[in-house]
Order: structure tokens, then sequence, then C-alpha cells
């Protein structure tokens, strides 16, 4: 599972389903009041609902651009009072994650 903290109009198609996708995943699970397995994905997205929701709806806004249908809104009934207003954690560097993506010989970066 990964979430790129690249925008997503950068991303192919293959890359922006995938992030949309996962981003569903991710904030159902951690909507669950449930112990789920230590990821670090799972991990830095904890108390940061608002900030996965406002990645999904640029990911549906690119997903839309491109002519693809996007039928999946993302409703949160509570954001915590913890909840954090940025994203300071990161699997890997930005500049990282586009080496990454280079690396996959698909359309992001070349």
């Amino acid at each position: 599972m990964q979430i790129w903290d690249i925008e997503p109009h950068l991303l192919c198609n293959f890359h922006l389903q995938e992030q949309h996708d996962n981003i569903h995943a991710l904030i159902h699970l951690l909507s669950q009041d449930v112990i789920y397995p230590p990821h670090p994905e799972v991990n830095r997205w904890k108390q940061k609902l608002s900030l996965l929701k406002e990645m999904h709806d640029l990911t549906a806004i690119e997903l839309s651009r491109r002519g693809r249908s996007h039928e999946s809104s993302i409703y949160l009934n509570q954001i915590s009072q913890n909840e954090h207003s940025f994203q300071d954690i990161f699997v890997s560097t930005i500049e990282e994650q586009i080496i990454l993506l280079k690396e996959f010989s698909c359309p992001c970066f070349t």
C-alpha cells in the first residue's frame, strides 16, 4: 500500500487509480474501532483522516479531469480533536518517491 505525497496530476492513470483505491482502504481501516497490523502508511495517517479525505478529493478531481468516473465520495462522521492539520510523517521523501516512480517504467515521470 502506498499513498504518494506527489500532486495527483503528476501520476499516471494506473498510480492515480491505485492511490484512490488505497485512500479508500485506509480511511475505512482507520475509521473502524479495530486494532490493525502495523504498516508504515497506516501509522502515518493516524489522526489525519481529514487530510486523507482532502487527498482523496484532489485525486477524485484529477480522475474526473481525465474522464474517469468517480462515484465514491467520502464522508467523515467525526474528526478527532487531536487531528493533525498537516502531514509530518513520510515513509520516503518526495524526491525518493519520484525516483521510485521513474524506476517503475510507467508514464508518471517519463
